[in-house]
């Protein structure tokens, strides 16, 4: 039996003129072809995507003409795709759209939560303020399932069982991008409580390929990443939050990278100018090296301008603070792998 690839290292974490630490992971870089142009470590590698999936979750609001009913705007398709930190104007637009759909906030089946934006945070410890499923990172998402659920009139106490026509349909959706039924995939429960299915990385990179070239997906789906994208690069700051990497990525390339972040060290992205998919898993899953893990792919490719890596140099390579605020190091993107 073979043995799979080990991993390879992916960031480097400096402390003066030192390496302190070293994260490793996988990637793979695929064609909508299927074919794969580049990667490291186990490309096969099978590990949950979590929230870097959204972007596929978020179909069936469009296709199902449910975005349209409901007269949904580009903020909202973009926090359908968002794992956001609950600044309050995340907060409030995700309030004022469960309104529009005549739903609470306990119709939302995520759990409670504080934002994940520390200044909201501590505004809201300050006043006292309980968690709230609004402030779940995934709220926006949600409301998505919401929205379609009441449109195609389905049952919205029960959009997180498997077997529900939501699930089922994101399912479908699912096996269309990777061009396998998704139905064969394990599958787990989200930290927000939706069912969850674990891939190959070869899978996730070639469907983010076919997402960044829809040319090769029918006119529905087509029609509606197209839309989606361009509502993210529409409100950036939705997708994420202020200055997030994801955000700003967006923001300066002008849509031309979409990448999304999931949870445990999960990154997936859309190079919608070159066709090409990525996929990217820190082993460790920690959040701080996937997104420097992404520059060093798109470095490496040359998929970035000057310009870009200019106005991007503080995700690229971010600063490691100490306790006063001074930098003493940073965080960069290994030369092993990257060059």
């Amino acid at each position: 039996m073979n043995t799979p690839p080990s991993p390879s290292p992916l960031v480097h974490v400096t402390r003066g003129d030192k390496i302190e630490s070293l994260h490793y992971g996988h990637y793979a870089v695929a064609a909508p072809d299927g074919s794969i142009v580049e990667g490291s470590g186990d490309i096969h590698f099978v590990t949950y995507p979590r929230s870097a999936l959204k972007p596929i979750q978020a179909l069936q609001l469009i296709t199902s003409g449910a975005a349209d009913a409901y007269g949904l705007g580009n903020i909202h398709l973009s926090l359908a795709c968002s794992s956001h930190w609950a600044e309050p104007f995340h907060v409030d637009a995700v309030a004022a759209w469960l309104a529009d759909l005549s739903c609470k906030e306990d119709d939302l089946i995520c759990g409670r939560d504080y934002p994940l934006d520390e200044a909201a945070k501590e505004a809201l410890l300050r006043q006292n303020v309980d968690r709230s499923r609004v402030f779940h990172n995934c709220s926006g998402k949600h409301a998505g399932f919401l929205t379609t659920c009441r449109h195609l009139s389905h049952d919205i106490t029960g959009y997180d069982e498997f077997d529900h026509p939501s699930q089922i349909r994101y399912r479908e959706d699912l096996s269309l991008v990777t061009g396998v039924d998704a139905g064969s995939y394990n599958w787990g429960i989200d930290g927000c409580a939706l069912p969850a299915p674990a891939l190959p990385m070869v899978d996730v990179a070639r469907s983010m390929a076919r997402l960044a070239c829809p040319g090769t997906l029918p006119a529905p789906e087509a029609a509606a990443i197209t839309r989606l994208s361009e509502a993210i690069a529409a409100a950036p700051e939705y997708f994420w939050g202020t200055a997030a990497p994801c955000t700003d990525l967006a923001q300066v390339t002008q849509g031309r990278i979409i990448a999304k972040i999931g949870a445990e060290g999960y990154m997936a992205a859309m190079i919608r100018d070159k066709g090409l998919g990525i996929a990217i898993k820190v082993s460790d899953g920690t959040r701080r090296a996937v997104t420097v893990a992404l520059f060093g792919v798109l470095l490496k490719m040359g998929l970035l301008t000057v310009l870009e890596q200019t106005a991007l140099k503080n995700h690229i390579m971010p600063p490691v603070l100490n306790s006063r605020g001074t930098i003493i190091g940073d965080l960069r993107p290994s030369p092993e792998t990257f060059g």
